[in-house]
């Protein structure tokens, strides 16, 4: 999976990235120099200058993300086809397995193409959220004391642990979620025949199969994006608490 999602275009879209939160964490330091100098009464044109265009600039490299994370997406589901040609090529004995289409026809024709998309603005959003907070943390450590960085620090043990608590949780509800999107979408394959040909009968079946399908699809892909939501939350807010009970108590040992 790893191999599909490597390109060109995924390295262009971490380096992106990478050089948005640069932006973004250098205008909070050119911010605290602005005020160190307007408290000294020094000359802070440069540091002004400095602020106003990273304000500005941080949107070329953001649109740039998108842009090579659109790229990657298609890359890897270019992959992921060039493999499916690769593994089932020439075997024909597959042709008439009924359970074999069902189970791997919906990632072919679309499901596929949707995990690999969501992969994609999952990795970058989370990728977003840790360089921001580093950056940032490391920015205020330079500008104000370095325990802020120490800190920060003390919690990235107790964050690894969090996760590796809820990796299984998380996995097993992403994983519900995908089996019952899969169903749905192969529901899907009845609808030309059931609503062309009219007959009210089959018509109600395939609607009744379909209303149940997306039932179990909707309730599941919406606890599986509260668990990882709550989760995310969680280990935010884990990290803050416990950055600034130390940034207090560096606070009060040094006043």
């Amino acid at each position: 999976m790893i191999r599909i999602l490597i390109s060109r275009n995924s390295i262009l879209l971490v380096l992106s990235i990478l050089l948005q939160q640069l932006i973004v964490a250098s205008s909070t330091l050119w911010i605290a120099k602005l005020s160190q100098a307007v408290a000294l009464k020094q000359n802070f044109a440069i540091w002004l200058v400095l602020f106003i265009l990273s304000l500005f600039i941080v949107y070329l490299p953001g649109s740039a993300s998108q842009y090579f994370m659109n790229s990657a997406v298609f890359d890897s589901f270019k992959k992921y086809v060039d493999g499916f040609c690769d593994s089932f090529k020439g075997k024909t004995a597959f042709r008439t397995s009924t359970e074999l289409k069902k189970e791997r026809q919906p990632y072919v024709t679309n499901e596929a193409w949707l995990v690999i998309d969501e992969l994609f603005r999952f990795l970058s959003d989370w990728l977003s959220i840790i360089l921001n907070v580093t950056f940032n943390v490391i920015a205020l450590g330079f500008v104000i004391d370095y325990r802020f960085v120490l800190a920060y620090l003390t919690t990235l043990p107790l964050i690894i642990i969090s996760i590796l608590s809820t990796r299984s949780s998380i996995k097993f509800s992403s994983k519900i979620a995908q089996e019952n999107r899969t169903k749905m979408m192969q529901s899907l394959s009845y609808a030309w025949d059931s609503v062309l040909i009219g007959n009210t009968w089959n018509l109600n079946m395939w609607k009744k199969n379909f209303g149940h399908r997306h039932s179990e699809a909707k309730n599941s892909a919406l606890k599986s994006t509260i668990l990882v939501e709550v989760t995310g939350n969680y280990y935010r807010l884990d990290d803050l608490k416990f950055s600034f009970g130390y940034w207090h108590t560096c606070l009060v040992n040094v006043f």
